[in-house]
């Protein structure tokens, strides 16, 4: 698993921390979200380290990157996005998500949870 699978499974679950489901689903996505929070803030502060390192502030205070930046700003990103993450053994099946609406790119990170 990426941490851009960590991100986009963080998001679908906050998305969707409200909605009625099944307790056993409900148990097994906050056992989830419980896992990889820690990833996930890593995540979070490297990409604010990255941000800093190549941003600068223009007049009115908001946080721009120079042209001259972007290349070597979206490279370091790229490849945090791309770093794989080692995450505790979890599974899910499909029955865990009856009644839950998914599109394909929300149910593309937790592929390598679901087991058939």
């Amino acid at each position: 698993m990426t941490f851009n699978e960590i991100v986009l499974l963080n998001q679908f679950i906050m998305e969707h921390k409200a909605e009625k489901m099944p307790v056993k689903t409900a148990y097994k996505l906050t056992k989830l979200h419980d896992l990889i929070t820690s990833d996930y803030n890593f995540f979070s502060e490297q990409c604010r380290e990255i941000v800093q390192k190549y941003s600068n502030q223009d007049e009115n205070g908001q946080t721009i990157i120079p042209p001259d930046n972007v290349a070597d700003y979206n490279k370091e990103i790229n490849d945090l996005l791309s770093t794989e993450v080692i995450v505790p053994d979890i599974t899910f099946s499909l029955n865990d998500f009856d009644g839950m609406d998914f599109t394909v790119e929300q149910l593309a990170p937790f592929m390598p949870l679901i087991i058939e």
